[in-house]
């Protein structure tokens, strides 16, 4: 039944966000970064950094918010360790991708 709910959820919440912005809006941009990036090169980014994060997250036995809120409340040191890893990896790319780009990203 949680998966009835959890579609609903998805749904209900799309509607209201639209909504709110005023109606519905289709685009294929994905925020800041394709202003920065073309479609072209868009694409295989997303499709790797997902595919990165899919082996990562296996790699490391669970996923980034299952480390950060479960594991790590059961005092787990692999989870401290893998919530830290994938914390400072976030940060240090944000600096990264802020550096390269002059700040517009």
């Amino acid at each position: 039944m949680w998966r009835v709910w959890f579609i609903a959820g998805l749904i209900l919440g799309s509607l209201v966000l639209s909504l709110l912005r005023g109606g519905q809006s289709f685009s294929l941009e994905y925020g800041a970064l394709s202003r920065f990036l073309p479609l072209g090169v868009l694409i295989p980014v997303l499709f790797f950094g997902g595919l990165t994060m899919g082996f990562g997250a296996r790699w490391a036995g669970g996923c980034t918010s299952g480390h950060g809120l479960a594991s790590t409340a059961s005092r787990s040191p692999a989870s401290f360790v893998a919530t830290i890893s994938f914390l400072a990896t976030a940060i240090l790319i944000t600096f990264a991708i802020h550096f390269a780009t002059g700040g517009r990203l």
